[in-house]
């Protein structure tokens, strides 16, 4: 198997992977290391496979360090980054994070400032100087990197890719927590039951019809349970299939009101 087959094979295994274990249990510092781990066998498997492997053609070599690399590598950077600004957030004593999200955005900025030619040359989908940056024959002086494996600018791309991310997840974090300070007041609740269900409660509470006259999406009714709750959701459709394929699914519901029930027939009135 050609080396670009095998790494997009790769790509598409970890892409499955991680996305059943974010649908589990959300992103957070329990999760986001078990995300990481995921991503060193396929790095380290891959960078053995290259020390041996003999690229037919320059432009495979090309396609490898340009395109293949930076997509795998983009998403361990990713988790990577997002785990220590996870990490950061969970030290804050004020629940504004917007501070720290500032601080994390000028960091990006000034990283694609200081790459800034090569990035231009990447976002304008040039390829002149393709050979120079993506091929391992320029760049063997620098020491620290591993030769091998990296021109050196497949790592400044791979880092952009998920600062791009990283600048996505921050902006939603924003306008959830505009949102979520306009229609809350600061919550001290944390949802201490399972995960599973509190999305089987978010699915009742969207099919009763009972918030916005029936016109609030699942969506919305996820997002405002994420702030009332501090605890982030995750994939909850996905957590949904599961939850139908449950010999009993409504399980959270039936013990609600069993519990309501026995409330009330106890109760002095």
């Amino acid at each position: 198997m050609h080396l670009i087959n095998h790494i997009q094979t790769l790509q598409e295994q970890l892409k499955s992977q991680v996305s059943d274990l974010i649908g589990e249990h959300g992103l957070t510092l329990t999760s986001l290391p078990m995300i990481l781990s995921l991503y060193r066998a396929p790095l380290q498997h891959l960078r053995t496979k290259v020390y041996t492997y003999p690229f037919h053609q320059k432009e495979e070599e090309i396609q490898f360090f340009k395109e293949e690399k930076p997509t795998l590598l983009s998403g361990w950077y990713y988790y990577q980054e997002l785990l220590q600004l996870t990490r950061a957030a969970s030290y804050q004593t004020t629940p504004d994070l917007k501070p720290l999200y500032d601080q994390k955005l000028i960091g990006m900025k000034s990283y694609e400032q200081r790459h800034h030619t090569f990035l231009a040359y990447c976002i304008r989908g040039d390829n002149h100087l393709d050979t120079y940056y993506f091929t391992r024959e320029y760049h063997g002086e620098d020491l620290i990197l591993d030769h091998r494996f990296t021109t050196g600018y497949d790592l400044i791309l791979a880092r952009f890719l998920a600062h791009e991310l990283l600048k996505e997840h921050i902006q939603q974090k924003l306008t959830s927590n505009r949102t979520n300070s306009e229609a809350l007041i600061t919550s001290t609740l944390t949802w201490t039951g399972k995960k599973t269900d509190l999305i089987e409660l978010l699915f009742a509470l969207q099919c009763s019809g009972s918030i916005n006259g029936g016109q609030a999406t699942v969506k919305q009714i996820a997002r405002q349970l994420e702030a009332l709750f501090s605890i982030e959701l995750g994939n909850y459709y996905h957590i949904l299939g599961k939850i139908r394929a449950r010999k009993s699914p409504a399980i959270f519901i039936d013990a609600l009101k069993t519990h309501l029930t026995e409330k009330l027939e106890t109760m002095d009135l």
